[in-house]
């Protein structure tokens, strides 16, 4: 189960604290650091949305 509820905007956390501990550790390690890569590259994809989305209106 994830945790989503509990996260303020803009709050710092570790993929591993949205799961129980008990079904993190269940997860293959392999599965995890694919976990972690692919929620890292779509932060980064929102960040550069965000920013785009700031500057088409500043100028639009």
């Amino acid at each position: 189960m994830l945790t989503t509820g509990n996260l303020n905007d803009g709050e710092v956390f570790m993929i591993k604290d949205l799961y129980k501990g008990y079904m993190w550790n269940r997860i293959q390690i392999k599965d995890r650091l694919l976990l972690g890569t692919l929620f890292l590259i779509q932060a980064n994809l929102d960040v550069q949305n965000i920013a785009l989305e700031k500057l088409c209106y500043k100028f639009g």
